[in-house]
């Protein structure tokens, strides 16, 4: 699915999600991207919304450097 929506949307874009069953986020998302989209915040509204959420961020066109993710 697309990356949820930033900044002021964020939290009521997460809650949503969870209402509809959702209980797990992957982001691929760089940190670099991430911030540009405001969605550094992402992973703390997602815990305090009772999501896990866990990052494995890929470059555009590129590949994973290993295959371990980082969860926040």
């Amino acid at each position: 699915m697309p990356c949820p929506w930033g900044g002021d949307h964020l939290t009521e874009h997460i809650r949503g999600l969870r209402k509809e069953g959702v209980d797990v986020v992957v982001s691929l998302l760089p940190t670099r991207e991430a911030a540009l989209l405001d969605l550094l915040y992402e992973p703390e509204i997602c815990a305090k919304n009772g999501i896990a959420y866990l990052s494995f961020p890929i470059e555009d066109r590129g590949v994973p450097d290993s295959l371990e993710m980082t969860g926040s």
